[in-house]
């Protein structure tokens, strides 16, 4: 059992055929979730004191925990919980797995993450929740585009690549080059089936041994020269310029946050590669935005927040944020023939996490929706072709100016994609055309 002071108590056992259909219970203030598996149930308790949690939100939460816990002890433990359900887990698990679970569900917690690291705008943890909220990976940022491509090439040599030289599933799958929690590059097959999704990366990237602040002051305190990926990494990673880069975005949509999501396709390695090229392929979604901070300096007031964000998500997709319409769309999943009605492809994502399928899913109609709270906040969703942002203002500002003011910010981060994003992620086989043609 994982039990938390923030926002969910986590319970992990066998007997997942004892509830029955029952997937949630609702005790007052408290609201209880259950994710059953072959052989495992797996339970999340919210007290809801900090925000109104919504039970997509605490699913997600289940299904991260379910594929940590595979992640890291293969599907065994379902076997083995049918040889003897009452077997107990944590002989399994040891300090290294359950420490890569609480890594993992401090990325649901903003409290948790303030407790971890302390101030998280000195260390540019800026998405947070986003990066599950949003299906995507928060990248290093700003990076010029021409250095991450070069570590990106660095990856290739590293793992024995070079001119001329074909590459194939035998050789080295993946190269991963991230910093803390945050992903530099990565270079992948370039077989589709075989590329990871966001899921696989959030696991891959919070599956770390201590803080990520460790890593991402080592390389602020490096001796190790002024080579220009390092001095570029100093630089994407000081305080002054992250708090100069996050205050002129929100200044241009006069926000207090923001989240912002864009699709970016693996190409082929060609220039015009970026957000939308060569879309027949997978895509590797990015996130990018600003900590939570001041007027959101408690936790219920920053919980609130998130859980407002989901709600809005789930309207871009959905069309409702009722637990009706969530559960019957993730019903859809497991149903091939009903997954065209909300744009899901359930290809490679398993199927014990259908809220991870539905998240990474981008809206299939362009939309926006907002909820405006009290003459205090005005929380905006709006999503277009390859991107999504949920941002809050003021609610001096009318709806549709609000909207006006968000679409000025979207143009802005899709013109910077470059510097803020991995705008040309690579395969091992478009690498080597790309340096064939050089």
């Amino acid at each position: 059992m994982l039990a938390r002071g923030g926002q969910a108590h986590l319970r992990a056992g066998a007997g997942a055929s004892s509830l029955g259909d029952i997937q949630s219970l609702q005790a007052g203030r408290r609201l209880i979730v259950f994710k059953h598996t072959e052989a495992l149930t797996l339970v999340s308790i919210s007290d809801r004191e900090d925000g109104n949690h919504h039970e997509a939100w605490l699913r997600l939460q289940l299904e991260y925990v379910y594929a940590q816990v595979i992640f890291t002890l293969t599907d065994q433990v379902q076997a083995i919980f049918k040889r003897s359900p009452g077997f107990d887990l944590r002989s399994m698990m040891g300090p290294n797995v359950d420490g890569s679970i609480r890594n993992l569900l401090d990325r649901f917690d903003p409290i948790d993450l303030d407790e971890n690291y302390g101030d998280t705008s000195d260390l540019g943890h800026g998405a947070g929740c986003g990066s599950l909220l949003t299906a995507g990976v928060e990248c290093i940022h700003p990076i010029p585009p021409e250095i991450r491509d070069a570590a990106s090439r660095m990856l290739v040599r590293a793992c024995g690549g070079g001119k001329g030289q074909n590459r194939n599933s035998a050789d080295d799958l993946y190269a991963i080059l991230m910093v803390g929690t945050r992903l530099l590059t990565i270079v992948q097959p370039s077989n589709v089936a075989s590329q990871l999704h966001t899921s696989d990366l959030n696991l891959i990237l919070t599956f770390r041994d201590g803080p990520a602040v460790q890593a991402e002051q080592a390389v602020k305190e490096s001796n190790l020269g002024e080579a220009p990926l390092l001095t570029a990494l100093r630089v994407a990673l000081s305080n002054e310029q992250q708090e100069e880069m996050m205050s002129s975005y929100l200044q241009l949509a006069s926000a207090v946050h923001f989240v912002f999501r864009c699709d970016i396709y693996v190409g082929s390695g060609e220039p015009s590669g970026g957000i939308g090229a060569d879309a027949t392929g997978s895509m590797l979604t990015q996130c990018f935005g600003p900590p939570l901070s001041f007027p959101f300096t408690d936790a219920s007031s920053k919980a609130h927040v998130w859980d407002t964000y989901a709600r809005l998500s789930l309207r871009l997709r959905l069309g409702s944020a009722s637990v009706e319409t969530t559960m019957d769309a993730l019903d859809a999943i497991d149903d091939t023939h009903a997954q065209d009605q909300y744009g899901i492809d359930s290809r490679g994502v398993s199927r014990e996490c259908p809220m991870q399928c539905l998240l990474e899913a981008p809206p299939r109609v362009h939309s926006v929706t907002y909820v405006q709270e009290d003459n205090e906040w005005l929380f905006i969703g709006l999503n277009g072709k390859f991107f999504e942002l949920y941002a809050t203002l003021p609610a001096t500002i009318a709806p549709k100016k609000g909207t006006a003011y968000c679409a000025r910010l979207v143009r802005r981060l899709m013109n910077d994609e470059r510097i803020l994003f991995l705008s040309n992620p690579l395969t091992w086989t478009s690498q080597v055309n790309t340096t064939e043609r050089t």
